[in-house]
């Protein structure tokens, strides 16, 4: 399958080569963007030793690519670094209360972890194609490999008073972090693709509507990678024959030991951009988006101020997380940058977005 995806690739770069008159640029993108609830995002990865307050997502997406492109293609290196963890509002206050040494609530709390995350690199291949005036579609396909994974499911209750709960587990990794127990002799390796879609569509000189897509499609298959199925409980009590209780832990988990690995193909959720963009003058104008994030939905206005020869600045708000953003922009270059609170220690939403490109 990847032989005739890279002729097919192979065919349409040679075909625009030799039939077209050419442009050229090189470009090079960074983005990074992290989405913390219940905790800022800083004691969310470390201590929870900020107050609570409710939450049940996490995100972090981070990519780097490197390109050259001609006329409508590019292709370049990529690499990137994405995790998502849902999770029940239940399972946040109880690790705050834990970390925290606060006493437990007498009862069972909701324990759920939907995580996924992945390190990986690649080589990708992008084509912008004119369907008619001011309408184009633009494909990317990442040919990715990765060796850094954890894709789990934890569902269960636990019971902190009395020492008793039952989870269930369906978990997949190239090392373990939730039992911190599992030795692992190789690291699997995975082998896979991503595919994302941009539409834009420009209805006059002034209205463009898009839709971005973002890992429309991701599947990232490891051979032979460990793993742990099945139940386990925190403890159970049961009373002896002298009248007194003893307790003892349940534990039922088919793991990758003893050579009894398995393949698992890991599947990101896909993301989407939808906007719309005005442009009232040479000087100014304003985009609108709404952002799906699996679970979270933001809604984003920014507007451009161009105040110096071909120099923009930024200004612009998202709602659900209050983020301010801010940034400045060139064809050439551009820097932006977003937060809800300039105090890392107290932000639950940053994002980072900077690059350059040169055409000739």
């Amino acid at each position: 399958m990847r032989h005739i995806i890279w002729s097919v690739l192979c065919s349409t770069c040679c075909a625009s080569f030799f039939t077209q008159a050419h442009t050229y640029h090189v470009r090079s993108s960074l983005t990074a963007e992290i989405y913390t609830e219940s905790q800022p995002f800083e004691a969310f990865l470390d201590d929870w030793d900020k107050p609570y307050e409710p939450g049940d997502s996490a995100f972090t997406h981070n990519r780097f690519e490197f390109g050259v492109g001609w006329n409508e293609h590019e292709i370049g290196t990529i690499s990137r670094y994405d995790y998502t963890l849902d999770f029940d509002s239940d399972t946040a206050l109880f690790t705050h209360t834990e970390k925290n040494n606060r006493p437990f609530e007498d009862r069972d709390y909701r324990y759920r972890l939907r995580a996924r995350n992945s390190t990986s690199h690649g080589m990708y291949y992008r084509y912008r194609y004119t369907i008619m005036d001011g309408l184009t579609l633009t494909p990317t396909l990442q040919l990715l490999g990765s060796k850094h994974y954890q894709d789990g499911n934890v569902d269960g209750t636990i019971n902190n008073q009395n020492r008793t709960g039952q989870l269930n587990v369906d978990y997949f990794f190239s090392w373990d972090i939730l039992f911190k127990a599992l030795p692992i002799q190789q690291r699997p390796t995975g082998r896979g693709y991503a595919i994302d879609l941009l539409g834009e569509w420009w209805i006059d000189s002034s209205w463009k509507v898009s839709l971005h897509l973002k890992d429309l499609i991701h599947r990232v298959k490891f051979k032979s990678s460990p793993f742990a199925q099945g139940q386990t409980a925190k403890s159970t009590v049961r009373e002896t024959e002298t009248g007194g209780i003893e307790t003892f832990p349940t534990i039922t988990l088919f793991t990758h030991l003893n050579g009894n690995e398995k393949d698992h193909t890991l599947k990101l959720p896909m993301r989407y951009d939808a906007g719309v963009e005005y442009v009232h003058s040479k000087s100014l104008r304003g985009q609108f988006f709404t952002l799906g994030y699996e679970k979270d939905v933001f809604f984003r206005g920014l507007g451009y101020w161009k105040f110096w020869q071909e120099f923009e600045l930024m200004f612009g708000y998202q709602t659900k997380s209050k983020t301010l953003h801010i940034g400045i922009e060139h064809p050439v270059i551009y820097l932006r940058y977003m937060t809800d609170d300039f105090d890392t220690g107290n932000s639950f939403h940053t994002g980072l977005s900077l690059g350059w490109k040169i055409a000739w």
